[in-house]
């Protein structure tokens, strides 16, 4: 049977699964033959100067892409079922169809020498691996801790160095590709996925609502009002569980791990392997925002399709569109990034007797992408009716930027080494990045576009951190837009960095055997550094303050609604319990359209209430003003064991509530204020 007609015929076992079988592990095999179907037609006709693997990836990626495009459109024209979203893979299917080339074209992987030594590097690398694995999976997290790192000894982050070592070291020697990419891609997938592994009831707080909603959608087919964003993940995440039957909850922890891991590393070959470049480029990954990918949010996976569009190759750039599109349909403060990208390359296409022309498009459309988001923050306050303040005096006041800096000691000399790395992540990379712009051949097609992105990106960082006042968020959320900004912005640096490490290593090539080894030590250094700094710490240098879901959460949840027996109320909790909410009942409740039952974390007017009653003393009267903000007569306030001054506040809490009780040993004391 000819190659075109195969994700036809891989259709098959995902109409038998969701219609027969719906079965998990049957579900996963059907996924696989229906992206290798599509990947392998794709693929010649998206990357055809990359051998044959990459062209499948390649091609894998575009249908998830694809998926997450078409699966939003029916969203937002239909009702999501299980035949429309059948409909969006068998167009892509059809599409993949259409779209293979006669004759398609490929190149060959570059040949493997000295294979005994590259082959011991991958499998002392796998090894190690496996010692950060044993360690993560015997390591389960359900109660409630300020960081994992509290829970793993971070000494394991010993294994995972000693792995990076061995990828680097098959990078620098530029002779089996094949197995420094599928080393790199575990590598990666093993440093953001802890969160994943480890958290056994979920982590954070968006993940829990954007759970619920793919819940939702799943149960009504919709959900109102609907969202401008978010949809190109549900989409994903909805195919997924309604014709593969993957459990939501795994699904959605993994999904931006898996696809940041192998998809980034499978974009960065085909790149390579367009432009024939030495395989060091890899190691530019030590420095990739590790943290932006180690949780499933629609921002976390928009930042996945722009590193896709920005890695794979420029040529051809149907590949690129796709993901950006894909980027901005999911998340638009990072797709915008990709979006520009991809327009700035069309635009560097203009022939050459358009030179002006060329020009001032370029010119023209990153002014443009440099106020962008700036303005689509106030046309949605102003839509929104949201309080947002601007003082053009105070962008020129650029020693205010929320840039994280480290340059003090507290005489440890692992810690301050480590910790010059994490504060100063962006300088460092913005400095590796100016000097990898010299670097850069100025004949290389398109070699400056990254670099116009990365500064109108920035550019939009220091309007919206100096310039805006986002009155309507609580303190510590409101430089989280900015600091977004931030990520993308070191993500358009990167390519400047490869250029950079590539040029050291050509210089190092024939030195002595300990300065090419202390160059790949330091990046090795420098990515364990990384993979510590992505998640929360609590330690000597940092102070986190958020704590994850604990079975207590759950107990007060089940015990709060088991109280109020079906009668209308209010709570006012912590982060935590709320997330405990929305995971048990969903969006239960909602009173006057918009004021949920537990407060959301990001400024709601029931979160202001419980941070009075947490932060000063708790009175009758907050309570009383709570009720009255929602309509109702009964409120629940919680208070975890682990808050500060946790004692004191439940000792003035029993003196005003009309009852209360405890869950969890007493983990969570509630309090039941009536009318």
């Amino acid at each position: 049977m000819s190659r075109r007609f195969l994700p036809l015929l891989a259709l098959i076992p995902v109409i038998i699964n969701a219609y027969a079988i719906s079965e998990a592990w049957f579900g996963v095999l059907a996924l696989l033959a229906y992206l290798v179907g599509c990947g392998l037609t794709l693929g010649p006709r998206l990357a055809p100067l990359s051998p044959r693997p990459l062209q499948l990836g390649l091609g894998m990626m575009s249908t998830l892409a694809g998926i997450s495009i078409l699966g939003s459109l029916v969203y937002y024209s239909a009702t999501v079922t299980t035949e429309s979203l059948l409909a969006v893979i068998v167009v892509i299917a059809g599409l993949a169809c259409v779209a293979s080339p006669n004759n398609p074209t490929t190149s060959s992987l570059p040949p493997t020498t000295s294979s005994k030594i590259d082959l011991a590097l991958f499998v002392l690398g796998l090894l190690s691996l496996s010692g950060w694995w044993i360690t993560i999976f015997s390591t389960p997290i359900t109660e409630p801790i300020r960081s994992v790192w509290l829970a793993l000894d971070p000494l394991v982050l010993v294994a995972l160095g000693l792995s990076s070592l061995c990828a680097l070291t098959l990078c620098v020697r530029n002779r089996s590709l094949d197995l420094a990419l599928v080393l790199t891609a575990v590598i990666l997938f093993s440093a953001t996925s802890v969160v994943a592994v480890t958290y056994d009831l979920g982590y954070g707080f968006d993940p829990f609502l954007h759970r619920a909603s793919v819940a939702h959608i799943l149960d009504h087919g919709t959900i109102t009002p609907k969202p401008l964003y978010y949809i190109g993940q549900y989409a994903l995440e909805l195919t997924g569980v309604k014709l593969f039957s993957l459990p939501v909850f795994a699904l959605d922890t993994l999904l931006a791990p898996v696809l940041a891991a192998f998809g980034i590393v499978m974009a960065l070959a085909n790149r390579n392997a367009s432009i024939k470049s030495p395989s060091i480029v890899l190691a530019s990954l030590v420095f990739l925002p590790l943290a932006a990918f180690v949780q499933t949010t629609p921002q976390a996976l928009a930042f996945v399709f722009t590193a896709w569009a920005l890695f794979t190759s420029t040529r051809p750039r149907l590949a690129p569109a796709i993901f950006a599109l894909a980027a901005v349909i999911t998340h638009p403060l990072a797709g915008i990034g990709a979006v520009v990208y991809v327009v700035l390359l069309a635009l560097d296409d203009i022939p050459n007797h358009y030179q002006p022309w060329r020009v001032a498009s370029l010119a023209l459309v990153t002014l443009a992408a440099a106020v962008a988001i700036p303005m689509a923050f106030v046309v949605q306050a102003n839509l929104a009716q949201l309080s947002i303040e601007f003082s053009l005096s105070n962008v020129f006041k650029l020693w205010r930027l929320p840039i994280d800096s480290f340059l003090t000691t507290q005489y440890n000399a692992w810690g301050d080494t480590a910790y010059f790395f994490i504060g100063n992540a962006f300088l460092i990379v913005l400095v590796l990045a100016i000097i990898g712009i010299t670097l850069t051949p100025k004949t290389t097609y398109g070699w400056y576009v990254p670099g116009l992105v990365a500064l109108a990106m920035f550019i939009n960082f220091i309007i919206i951190s100096l310039g805006f006042d986002f009155t309507f968020l609580i303190a510590y959320e409101r430089t989280d837009f900015a600091l977004r900004l931030l990520t993308l912005t070191t993500l358009f640096l990167l390519p400047y960095v490869a250029v950079l490490l590539t040029t050291i290593w050509k210089k190092l090539h024939h030195s002595p055997v300990g300065l090419r080894l202390g160059f790949t030590v330091v990046l090795s250094l420098v990515f364990v550094t990384n993979v510590y700094a992505a998640y929360p710490r609590h330690d000597n240098y940092a102070r986190s303050a958020g704590f994850n879901l604990g079975p207590s959460d759950l107990d007060a949840v089940s015990g709060i609604e088991t109280s109020a027996q079906g009668e209308p109320y209010i709570v006012l909790s912590n982060q935590a319990l709320a997330a405990a909410a929305v995971s048990e009942l969903g969006f239960k409740a909602y009173y006057h359209e918009d004021i949920f039952f537990y407060p959301i974390p990001t400024g709601g007017p029931l979160y202001q209430h419980f941070l009075a009653m947490v932060e000063d003393k708790p009175t009758t009267t907050t309570m009383l003003e709570a009720m009255d903000l929602a309509g109702v007569d009964l409120a629940y306030f919680a208070v975890h064991s682990y808050w500060w001054q946790a004692p004191e506040i439940i000792e003035n809490a029993k003196a005003i509530a009309d009852d209360w009780f405890g869950v969890g040993d007493n983990a969570v004391t509630v309090f039941i204020f009536r009318r």
